[in-house]
Protein backbone atom coordinates (compact mmCIF):
# COMPACT_ATOMS: atom_id res chain seq x y z
CA UNK A 1 0.00 0.00 0.00
CA UNK A 2 1.35 3.44 -0.89
CA UNK A 3 2.48 5.65 1.94
CA UNK A 4 3.45 9.32 2.13
CA UNK A 5 7.02 9.98 3.26
CA UNK A 6 7.56 13.28 5.05
CA UNK A 7 10.48 15.07 6.66
CA UNK A 8 10.99 18.47 8.22
CA UNK A 9 11.13 21.35 5.75
CA UNK A 10 11.21 25.13 6.13
CA UNK A 11 8.53 26.99 4.21
CA UNK A 12 9.14 30.49 2.84
CA UNK A 13 8.37 33.42 5.10
CA UNK A 14 4.88 34.93 4.90
CA UNK A 15 4.17 37.75 2.48
CA UNK A 16 2.39 40.95 3.59
CA UNK A 17 -1.30 40.20 4.13
CA UNK A 18 -3.77 42.71 5.51
CA UNK A 19 -4.65 42.15 9.14
CA UNK A 20 -1.59 40.02 9.88
CA UNK A 21 0.80 42.92 9.22
CA UNK A 22 1.94 43.10 12.84
CA UNK A 23 3.11 39.51 12.68
CA UNK A 24 5.21 39.80 9.54
CA UNK A 25 8.50 39.78 11.38
CA UNK A 26 7.74 36.34 12.79
CA UNK A 27 8.91 33.17 11.15
CA UNK A 28 6.32 30.88 9.61
CA UNK A 29 6.31 28.57 12.60
CA UNK A 30 5.98 31.36 15.17
CA UNK A 31 3.27 32.98 13.06
CA UNK A 32 1.32 29.75 13.15
CA UNK A 33 1.64 29.43 16.93
CA UNK A 34 0.73 33.03 17.61
CA UNK A 35 -2.21 33.42 15.30
CA UNK A 36 -3.44 30.10 14.01
CA UNK A 37 -2.92 27.46 16.67
CA UNK A 38 -1.91 25.34 13.68
CA UNK A 39 1.76 25.06 12.76
CA UNK A 40 3.98 23.10 10.42
CA UNK A 41 4.80 19.84 12.15
CA UNK A 42 7.95 17.71 12.01
CA UNK A 43 6.44 15.84 9.08
CA UNK A 44 6.30 18.51 6.42
CA UNK A 45 6.42 17.30 2.81
CA UNK A 46 9.80 18.02 1.15
CA UNK A 47 7.97 19.87 -1.64
CA UNK A 48 4.81 21.68 -0.53
CA UNK A 49 1.87 19.98 -2.30
CA UNK A 50 -0.76 21.90 -4.22
CA UNK A 51 -4.51 21.79 -3.61
CA UNK A 52 -7.10 22.01 -6.36
CA UNK A 53 -10.68 22.03 -5.07
CA UNK A 54 -13.45 21.71 -7.67
CA UNK A 55 -17.04 22.27 -6.53
CA UNK A 56 -20.12 21.74 -8.70
CA UNK A 57 -23.33 23.47 -7.68
CA UNK A 58 -26.38 21.22 -7.20
CA UNK A 59 -24.78 17.93 -8.23
CA UNK A 60 -26.29 14.72 -6.81
CA UNK A 61 -23.80 11.92 -6.29
CA UNK A 62 -25.97 9.43 -8.16
CA UNK A 63 -25.85 11.53 -11.32
CA UNK A 64 -22.21 10.55 -11.96
CA UNK A 65 -21.34 7.34 -13.78
CA UNK A 66 -18.92 6.21 -11.05
CA UNK A 67 -21.79 6.46 -8.54
CA UNK A 68 -24.08 4.40 -10.77
CA UNK A 69 -25.64 7.36 -12.55
CA UNK A 70 -26.96 7.54 -16.13
CA UNK A 71 -24.43 10.11 -17.37
CA UNK A 72 -21.08 9.75 -19.08
CA UNK A 73 -18.61 11.52 -16.79
CA UNK A 74 -15.16 10.06 -17.57
CA UNK A 75 -13.13 13.08 -16.48
CA UNK A 76 -14.70 13.49 -13.06
CA UNK A 77 -14.72 9.76 -12.46
CA UNK A 78 -11.06 9.45 -13.44
CA UNK A 79 -10.41 10.91 -9.99
CA UNK A 80 -12.06 7.82 -8.50
CA UNK A 81 -9.78 5.59 -10.54
CA UNK A 82 -6.71 7.59 -9.54
CA UNK A 83 -7.73 8.12 -5.94
CA UNK A 84 -10.50 7.52 -3.41
CA UNK A 85 -14.27 7.65 -3.90
CA UNK A 86 -16.41 8.23 -0.83
CA UNK A 87 -19.73 6.47 -1.31
CA UNK A 88 -21.56 8.14 1.59
CA UNK A 89 -20.48 11.76 1.54
CA UNK A 90 -22.79 14.50 2.79
CA UNK A 91 -23.16 18.19 2.28
CA UNK A 92 -23.36 20.40 5.33
CA UNK A 93 -26.92 21.25 4.29
CA UNK A 94 -29.38 21.30 1.41
CA UNK A 95 -28.26 24.58 -0.13
CA UNK A 96 -25.17 26.61 -0.99
CA UNK A 97 -24.59 28.89 1.99
CA UNK A 98 -24.07 26.30 4.76
CA UNK A 99 -22.02 24.18 2.39
CA UNK A 100 -19.70 27.07 1.59
CA UNK A 101 -19.24 27.91 5.26
CA UNK A 102 -18.50 24.36 6.37
CA UNK A 103 -16.26 23.53 3.40
CA UNK A 104 -13.82 26.30 4.28
CA UNK A 105 -14.10 26.53 8.08
CA UNK A 106 -14.23 22.87 9.11
CA UNK A 107 -17.09 23.77 11.45
CA UNK A 108 -20.87 23.39 11.44
CA UNK A 109 -22.49 26.24 9.56
CA UNK A 110 -24.74 26.98 12.55
CA UNK A 111 -21.65 28.26 14.36
CA UNK A 112 -21.70 31.16 11.91
CA UNK A 113 -25.46 31.60 11.59
CA UNK A 114 -26.94 34.91 12.59
CA UNK A 115 -30.51 35.25 13.77
CA UNK A 116 -31.02 37.98 16.34
CA UNK A 117 -34.77 37.42 16.58
CA UNK A 118 -35.72 40.48 14.55
CA UNK A 119 -38.09 40.25 11.62
CA UNK A 120 -35.85 42.04 9.16
CA UNK A 121 -34.71 39.50 6.56
CA UNK A 122 -31.12 40.77 6.35
CA UNK A 123 -30.43 39.26 9.77
CA UNK A 124 -30.91 35.69 8.57
CA UNK A 125 -27.82 34.26 6.96
CA UNK A 126 -24.33 32.91 7.66
CA UNK A 127 -21.30 35.13 8.08
CA UNK A 128 -17.70 34.20 8.90
CA UNK A 129 -16.15 37.10 10.87
CA UNK A 130 -12.70 38.49 10.01
CA UNK A 131 -11.43 37.18 13.34
CA UNK A 132 -11.79 33.60 12.05
CA UNK A 133 -8.51 32.55 10.41
CA UNK A 134 -9.12 29.94 7.74
CA UNK A 135 -6.94 27.35 6.02
CA UNK A 136 -6.50 29.49 2.91
CA UNK A 137 -5.16 32.30 5.09
CA UNK A 138 -2.66 29.98 6.74
CA UNK A 139 -1.44 28.76 3.38
CA UNK A 140 -1.25 32.29 2.02
CA UNK A 141 0.98 33.21 4.97
CA UNK A 142 3.20 30.28 4.00
CA UNK A 143 3.67 31.74 0.50
CA UNK A 144 1.04 29.62 -1.22
CA UNK A 145 -0.72 31.23 -4.17
CA UNK A 146 -4.42 31.27 -3.33
CA UNK A 147 -6.95 31.79 -6.11
CA UNK A 148 -10.71 31.25 -6.27
CA UNK A 149 -12.70 31.27 -9.51
CA UNK A 150 -16.40 31.24 -8.67
CA UNK A 151 -19.36 31.23 -11.05
CA UNK A 152 -21.94 32.08 -8.39
CA UNK A 153 -21.47 34.99 -6.02
CA UNK A 154 -23.56 33.21 -3.38
CA UNK A 155 -20.56 31.05 -2.48
CA UNK A 156 -18.58 34.18 -1.59
CA UNK A 157 -21.26 36.01 0.41
CA UNK A 158 -20.70 34.29 3.79
CA UNK A 159 -17.07 35.49 3.63
CA UNK A 160 -15.85 31.93 3.91
CA UNK A 161 -13.29 32.49 1.14
CA UNK A 162 -11.07 34.63 3.34
CA UNK A 163 -7.45 33.96 2.48
CA UNK A 164 -7.98 33.52 -1.25
CA UNK A 165 -5.87 36.44 -2.38
CA UNK A 166 -7.43 36.33 -5.81
CA UNK A 167 -11.20 35.97 -5.89
CA UNK A 168 -13.06 36.27 -9.16
CA UNK A 169 -16.77 35.91 -9.80
CA UNK A 170 -16.73 34.82 -13.43
CA UNK A 171 -19.17 37.24 -15.04
CA UNK A 172 -19.59 36.65 -18.80
CA UNK A 173 -18.99 40.30 -19.77
CA UNK A 174 -15.76 40.58 -17.80
CA UNK A 175 -14.58 37.18 -18.99
CA UNK A 176 -15.15 38.09 -22.63
CA UNK A 177 -13.06 41.23 -22.30
CA UNK A 178 -10.18 39.63 -20.41
CA UNK A 179 -9.88 36.12 -21.77
CA UNK A 180 -11.40 35.71 -25.25
CA UNK A 181 -8.22 36.53 -27.17
CA UNK A 182 -6.11 34.23 -24.98
CA UNK A 183 -8.56 31.37 -25.48
CA UNK A 184 -8.72 31.84 -29.25
CA UNK A 185 -4.94 31.87 -29.55
CA UNK A 186 -4.97 28.39 -28.00
CA UNK A 187 -7.90 27.10 -30.03
CA UNK A 188 -10.00 26.54 -26.93
CA UNK A 189 -13.74 25.99 -27.49
CA UNK A 190 -15.82 29.14 -27.13
CA UNK A 191 -19.20 27.93 -28.39
CA UNK A 192 -20.90 28.59 -25.05
CA UNK A 193 -20.28 31.21 -22.34
CA UNK A 194 -19.49 28.37 -19.94
CA UNK A 195 -16.46 27.49 -22.03
CA UNK A 196 -15.13 30.94 -21.25
CA UNK A 197 -15.86 30.63 -17.53
CA UNK A 198 -13.22 27.95 -17.09
CA UNK A 199 -10.51 29.93 -18.90
CA UNK A 200 -9.29 31.91 -15.84
CA UNK A 201 -8.42 28.65 -14.11
CA UNK A 202 -6.73 27.33 -17.25
CA UNK A 203 -4.64 30.51 -17.48
CA UNK A 204 -3.76 30.29 -13.81
CA UNK A 205 -2.55 26.70 -14.11
CA UNK A 206 -0.86 27.25 -17.46
CA UNK A 207 0.93 30.56 -16.94
CA UNK A 208 0.61 31.98 -13.46
CA UNK A 209 1.62 29.21 -11.04
CA UNK A 210 5.03 30.03 -9.57
CA UNK A 211 5.00 27.82 -6.47
CA UNK A 212 2.61 25.85 -4.27
CA UNK A 213 -1.01 26.86 -4.71
CA UNK A 214 -4.49 26.43 -3.27
CA UNK A 215 -6.97 26.95 -6.10
CA UNK A 216 -10.76 26.75 -6.16
CA UNK A 217 -13.03 26.31 -9.16
CA UNK A 218 -16.72 26.61 -8.20
CA UNK A 219 -19.01 25.76 -11.11
CA UNK A 220 -22.62 26.94 -11.19
CA UNK A 221 -23.79 23.99 -13.28
CA UNK A 222 -25.85 21.86 -13.05
CA UNK A 223 -27.92 24.34 -10.99
CA UNK A 224 -31.30 25.19 -12.54
CA UNK A 225 -32.06 26.46 -15.05
CA UNK A 226 -31.15 23.27 -16.89
CA UNK A 227 -29.97 24.62 -20.23
CA UNK A 228 -27.06 22.48 -21.45
CA UNK A 229 -24.70 23.76 -24.16
CA UNK A 230 -25.68 23.29 -27.78
CA UNK A 231 -24.02 19.90 -28.50
CA UNK A 232 -25.86 18.26 -25.61
CA UNK A 233 -29.08 20.18 -26.28
CA UNK A 234 -29.14 19.07 -29.91
CA UNK A 235 -28.69 15.49 -28.83
CA UNK A 236 -31.84 15.72 -26.73
CA UNK A 237 -34.11 17.36 -29.31
CA UNK A 238 -34.70 14.21 -31.32
CA UNK A 239 -35.17 12.15 -28.17
CA UNK A 240 -37.87 14.50 -26.82
CA UNK A 241 -39.57 15.68 -30.01
CA UNK A 242 -43.13 14.79 -28.94
CA UNK A 243 -43.56 16.90 -25.80
CA UNK A 244 -46.48 19.30 -25.24
CA UNK A 245 -43.97 22.18 -25.52
CA UNK A 246 -40.67 22.61 -27.28
CA UNK A 247 -37.65 21.39 -25.35
CA UNK A 248 -36.52 25.01 -24.95
CA UNK A 249 -39.59 25.63 -22.81
CA UNK A 250 -38.35 23.16 -20.21
CA UNK A 251 -34.94 24.81 -20.08
CA UNK A 252 -36.67 27.86 -18.60
CA UNK A 253 -38.20 26.08 -15.62
CA UNK A 254 -37.01 27.71 -12.37
CA UNK A 255 -35.89 30.87 -14.16
CA UNK A 256 -36.78 33.76 -11.89
CA UNK A 257 -36.57 36.29 -14.70
CA UNK A 258 -39.50 34.66 -16.50
CA UNK A 259 -42.52 34.54 -14.16
CA UNK A 260 -44.73 32.78 -16.71
CA UNK A 261 -42.41 29.76 -16.72
CA UNK A 262 -40.47 30.27 -13.52
CA UNK A 263 -40.19 28.31 -10.32
CA UNK A 264 -43.70 28.92 -9.03
CA UNK A 265 -45.22 27.95 -12.37
CA UNK A 266 -43.31 24.66 -12.34
CA UNK A 267 -44.37 23.85 -8.79
CA UNK A 268 -47.97 24.69 -9.62
CA UNK A 269 -48.18 22.46 -12.67
CA UNK A 270 -45.77 19.64 -11.87
CA UNK A 271 -48.66 17.39 -10.80
CA UNK A 272 -50.11 17.71 -14.32
CA UNK A 273 -46.84 17.05 -16.11
CA UNK A 274 -46.57 13.72 -17.84
CA UNK A 275 -43.90 11.17 -17.04
CA UNK A 276 -42.37 12.03 -20.40
CA UNK A 277 -42.09 15.70 -19.48
CA UNK A 278 -40.46 14.90 -16.15
CA UNK A 279 -38.05 12.58 -17.95
CA UNK A 280 -37.12 15.52 -20.18
CA UNK A 281 -36.42 17.73 -17.17
CA UNK A 282 -34.14 15.08 -15.67
CA UNK A 283 -32.45 14.55 -19.03
CA UNK A 284 -31.67 18.27 -19.28
CA UNK A 285 -30.10 18.12 -15.81
CA UNK A 286 -28.02 15.08 -16.74
CA UNK A 287 -26.90 16.78 -19.96
CA UNK A 288 -25.61 19.70 -17.91
CA UNK A 289 -23.71 17.22 -15.74
CA UNK A 290 -22.06 15.76 -18.85
CA UNK A 291 -21.13 19.20 -20.15
CA UNK A 292 -19.66 19.99 -16.74
CA UNK A 293 -17.51 16.87 -17.03
CA UNK A 294 -15.96 18.24 -20.22
CA UNK A 295 -14.91 21.43 -18.43
CA UNK A 296 -13.50 19.49 -15.49
CA UNK A 297 -11.55 17.49 -18.05
CA UNK A 298 -9.98 20.66 -19.43
CA UNK A 299 -8.76 21.59 -15.94
CA UNK A 300 -7.27 18.15 -15.34
CA UNK A 301 -5.59 18.33 -18.75
CA UNK A 302 -4.04 21.69 -17.81
CA UNK A 303 -2.71 20.12 -14.61
CA UNK A 304 -1.13 17.32 -16.61
CA UNK A 305 0.34 19.57 -19.28
CA UNK A 306 1.89 21.82 -16.63
CA UNK A 307 3.49 18.88 -14.84
CA UNK A 308 1.46 19.73 -11.73
CA UNK A 309 -0.72 16.65 -11.26
CA UNK A 310 1.83 14.47 -9.46
CA UNK A 311 2.15 16.94 -6.57
CA UNK A 312 -1.47 18.15 -6.42
CA UNK A 313 -4.29 16.97 -4.22
CA UNK A 314 -7.40 17.18 -6.40
CA UNK A 315 -10.74 17.21 -4.57
CA UNK A 316 -14.04 17.09 -6.44
CA UNK A 317 -17.35 17.57 -4.66
CA UNK A 318 -20.62 19.51 -4.85
CA UNK A 319 -22.33 21.88 -2.45
CA UNK A 320 -25.62 19.91 -2.32
CA UNK A 321 -27.92 17.72 -4.37
CA UNK A 322 -31.19 18.21 -6.21
CA UNK A 323 -34.68 16.76 -5.95
CA UNK A 324 -36.76 15.34 -8.77
CA UNK A 325 -39.92 14.55 -6.85
CA UNK A 326 -38.62 11.66 -4.72
CA UNK A 327 -40.26 13.15 -1.65
CA UNK A 328 -42.64 15.43 -3.48
CA UNK A 329 -39.95 18.09 -3.82
CA UNK A 330 -38.16 19.45 -6.86
CA UNK A 331 -34.97 21.50 -6.98
CA UNK A 332 -33.52 22.18 -3.49
CA UNK A 333 -33.86 24.44 -0.46
CA UNK A 334 -32.63 24.86 3.08
CA UNK A 335 -35.13 22.70 4.98
CA UNK A 336 -34.92 19.67 2.71
CA UNK A 337 -32.52 17.07 4.11
CA UNK A 338 -33.48 13.83 2.37
CA UNK A 339 -30.67 11.96 0.62
CA UNK A 340 -31.31 13.45 -2.82
CA UNK A 341 -30.64 16.91 -1.40
CA UNK A 342 -27.60 16.22 0.79
CA UNK A 343 -25.81 13.16 -0.62
CA UNK A 344 -22.95 14.50 -2.71
CA UNK A 345 -19.90 13.14 -4.56
CA UNK A 346 -16.50 13.32 -2.90
CA UNK A 347 -13.46 12.19 -4.89
CA UNK A 348 -9.88 12.80 -3.73
CA UNK A 349 -6.66 11.98 -5.54
CA UNK A 350 -3.09 13.07 -5.03
CA UNK A 351 0.42 12.16 -3.88
CA UNK A 352 0.46 9.04 -1.73
CA UNK A 353 -3.30 8.50 -1.83
CA UNK A 354 -4.49 4.97 -2.50
CA UNK A 355 -5.82 4.38 -6.00
CA UNK A 356 -9.22 2.94 -6.83
CA UNK A 357 -10.55 2.75 -3.27
CA UNK A 358 -14.26 3.07 -2.52
CA UNK A 359 -14.97 4.05 1.09
CA UNK A 360 -18.37 3.37 2.66
CA UNK A 361 -17.89 5.39 5.87
CA UNK A 362 -20.23 8.36 6.31
CA UNK A 363 -18.17 11.53 5.81
CA UNK A 364 -19.04 15.12 5.06
CA UNK A 365 -17.78 18.56 4.10
CA UNK A 366 -16.80 19.21 7.69
CA UNK A 367 -14.02 16.61 7.38
CA UNK A 368 -12.26 18.32 4.48
CA UNK A 369 -10.32 21.04 6.35
CA UNK A 370 -9.00 18.64 9.04
CA UNK A 371 -7.97 16.26 6.24
CA UNK A 372 -6.09 18.94 4.34
CA UNK A 373 -4.26 20.01 7.48
CA UNK A 374 -2.86 16.50 7.86
CA UNK A 375 -2.08 16.08 4.17
CA UNK A 376 -0.16 19.37 4.20
CA UNK A 377 1.78 18.53 7.34
CA UNK A 378 -0.02 21.04 9.56
CA UNK A 379 -1.05 20.41 13.14
CA UNK A 380 -4.75 19.97 13.98
CA UNK A 381 -6.70 23.08 15.00
CA UNK A 382 -8.92 23.23 18.06
CA UNK A 383 -11.63 24.89 15.97
CA UNK A 384 -12.07 21.85 13.70
CA UNK A 385 -15.29 19.93 14.31
CA UNK A 386 -14.71 17.34 11.60
CA UNK A 387 -12.38 14.34 11.54
CA UNK A 388 -9.46 13.83 9.20
CA UNK A 389 -9.91 11.30 6.40
CA UNK A 390 -6.14 10.80 6.19
CA UNK A 391 -6.14 7.15 7.28
CA UNK A 392 -8.92 6.24 4.84
CA UNK A 393 -7.11 7.99 2.00
CA UNK A 394 -4.03 5.89 2.63
CA UNK A 395 -5.75 2.53 2.85
CA UNK A 396 -5.45 2.31 6.62
CA UNK A 397 -8.11 1.30 9.10
CA UNK A 398 -10.10 4.16 10.56
CA UNK A 399 -11.22 3.87 14.17
CA UNK A 400 -13.11 7.17 14.20
CA UNK A 401 -16.77 7.15 15.22
CA UNK A 402 -18.21 9.15 12.35
CA UNK A 403 -21.51 10.87 13.09
CA UNK A 404 -22.56 13.52 10.58
CA UNK A 405 -24.68 16.45 11.71
CA UNK A 406 -26.36 18.40 8.91
CA UNK A 407 -27.97 21.79 9.39
CA UNK A 408 -30.94 23.09 7.50
CA UNK A 409 -31.38 26.81 8.05
CA UNK A 410 -29.61 29.87 9.37
CA UNK A 411 -32.61 30.55 11.58
CA UNK A 412 -31.89 28.08 14.38
CA UNK A 413 -35.47 26.82 14.10
CA UNK A 414 -35.10 23.10 14.72
CA UNK A 415 -34.51 21.72 11.21
CA UNK A 416 -31.50 19.37 11.14
CA UNK A 417 -30.41 15.82 10.41
CA UNK A 418 -28.03 13.31 11.95
CA UNK A 419 -26.43 10.33 10.20
CA UNK A 420 -25.13 7.69 12.62
CA UNK A 421 -24.13 4.37 11.11
CA UNK A 422 -27.03 2.92 9.17
CA UNK A 423 -29.58 5.34 10.62
CA UNK A 424 -30.56 8.84 9.66
CA UNK A 425 -32.71 11.09 11.83
CA UNK A 426 -34.39 14.12 10.27
CA UNK A 427 -35.48 16.63 12.90
CA UNK A 428 -38.19 19.26 12.62
CA UNK A 429 -39.55 21.57 15.32
CA UNK A 430 -42.45 19.26 16.23
CA UNK A 431 -41.56 15.93 14.65
CA UNK A 432 -38.81 13.54 13.58
CA UNK A 433 -38.32 10.91 10.88
CA UNK A 434 -36.00 7.92 11.24
CA UNK A 435 -34.69 5.92 8.28
CA UNK A 436 -32.53 2.84 7.92
CA UNK A 437 -30.32 3.82 4.99
CA UNK A 438 -29.03 0.29 4.49
CA UNK A 439 -32.45 -1.38 4.20
CA UNK A 440 -34.20 1.68 2.78
CA UNK A 441 -31.76 3.95 0.91
CA UNK A 442 -34.64 5.85 -0.70
CA UNK A 443 -36.03 6.89 2.73
CA UNK A 444 -39.51 5.59 2.01
CA UNK A 445 -40.33 4.08 5.42
CA UNK A 446 -40.28 6.19 8.58
CA UNK A 447 -39.21 4.04 11.57
CA UNK A 448 -39.58 6.70 14.26
CA UNK A 449 -42.67 5.14 15.85
CA UNK A 450 -41.19 1.62 15.70
CA UNK A 451 -37.79 2.47 17.17
CA UNK A 452 -38.25 5.29 19.69
CA UNK A 453 -35.07 4.29 21.54
CA UNK A 454 -32.97 4.95 18.44
CA UNK A 455 -34.76 8.27 17.92
CA UNK A 456 -34.07 9.39 21.48
CA UNK A 457 -30.42 8.32 21.37
CA UNK A 458 -29.81 10.17 18.12
CA UNK A 459 -31.84 13.19 19.22
CA UNK A 460 -29.71 13.47 22.36
CA UNK A 461 -26.58 13.42 20.21
CA UNK A 462 -28.00 16.06 17.88
CA UNK A 463 -28.98 18.24 20.86
CA UNK A 464 -25.44 18.00 22.25
CA UNK A 465 -23.92 19.03 18.93
CA UNK A 466 -26.40 21.87 18.60
CA UNK A 467 -25.55 23.09 22.11
CA UNK A 468 -21.85 23.06 21.22
CA UNK A 469 -22.59 25.08 18.08
CA UNK A 470 -24.61 27.63 20.02
CA UNK A 471 -21.78 28.08 22.49
CA UNK A 472 -19.29 28.61 19.68
CA UNK A 473 -21.64 30.98 17.91
CA UNK A 474 -22.19 33.15 20.99
CA UNK A 475 -18.44 33.71 21.19
CA UNK A 476 -18.27 34.81 17.57
CA UNK A 477 -21.30 37.05 17.14
CA UNK A 478 -19.60 39.88 18.99
CA UNK A 479 -16.81 39.83 16.41
CA UNK A 480 -19.15 40.63 13.52
CA UNK A 481 -19.36 44.29 12.63
CA UNK A 482 -22.98 45.41 12.41
CA UNK A 483 -22.38 47.48 9.28
CA UNK A 484 -20.93 44.42 7.60
CA UNK A 485 -23.96 42.40 8.66
CA UNK A 486 -26.36 44.83 7.03
CA UNK A 487 -24.34 45.17 3.83
CA UNK A 488 -23.59 41.49 3.32
CA UNK A 489 -27.10 40.53 4.36
CA UNK A 490 -28.74 42.65 1.68
CA UNK A 491 -26.30 41.46 -1.00
CA UNK A 492 -26.82 37.83 -0.06
CA UNK A 493 -30.58 38.07 -0.15
CA UNK A 494 -30.50 39.59 -3.64
CA UNK A 495 -28.33 36.71 -4.82
CA UNK A 496 -30.71 34.20 -3.22
CA UNK A 497 -33.68 35.89 -4.87
CA UNK A 498 -31.99 35.64 -8.27
CA UNK A 499 -31.42 31.91 -7.73
CA UNK A 500 -35.01 31.26 -6.73
CA UNK A 501 -34.78 30.88 -2.94
CA UNK A 502 -36.78 34.06 -2.26
CA UNK A 503 -39.90 35.61 -3.71
CA UNK A 504 -39.90 39.06 -5.27
CA UNK A 505 -40.63 41.61 -2.54
CA UNK A 506 -39.07 39.63 0.30
CA UNK A 507 -36.21 42.09 0.51
CA UNK A 508 -38.51 44.90 1.58
CA UNK A 509 -41.11 43.04 3.62
CA UNK A 510 -41.43 43.08 7.41
CA UNK A 511 -41.83 39.32 7.68
CA UNK A 512 -38.88 36.93 7.47
CA UNK A 513 -38.57 35.58 3.93
CA UNK A 514 -39.05 31.89 3.24
CA UNK A 515 -35.63 30.42 2.50
CA UNK A 516 -37.18 27.75 0.32
CA UNK A 517 -39.75 27.89 -2.48
CA UNK A 518 -43.29 27.46 -1.28
CA UNK A 519 -44.56 23.88 -1.79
Amino acid sequence: MARVTHHQTDYPSPRPRGRLTLALSLSSAILGVALFGCVPTAQMPPTPPNILLIVADTLRADALSCYGGPTSTPSICSLARDGVQFERAYSAGGWTLPASVTLFTGQHATVFARDDGQKRPANRFYLVPPSEVLLAEILKSLSYQTAAFVESGVAIKPRSLQGFERREVNRPDVLAERHTEWARERNLPLDDFRDLQVVPMLRFLGEEVTGPFFALQWFKDPHAIYAPPTPWMEGLRARFSNLPHSLDHYTRLAARDDPTRGWIDFEARVADMSTRELDAVRALYHAEVESLDARVGSILKALDEGGLRENTFVIFTSDHGEGFGEHGKFFHADRWLYEEFVRIPLLISGPGISRGQRIDAAVSHIDLVPTLRVLLGLSPASSDQGQSLHALLHGQSDQAKRVQYLVATARDDGFAALVDGRYKLILRPQSAELFDLVADPGETRDLAAEQPDVVERMRARADALHAEDRARRSRRLAAIDEGTVRQVGAETLRELQALGYLETGDLDGENPPPMEPEP
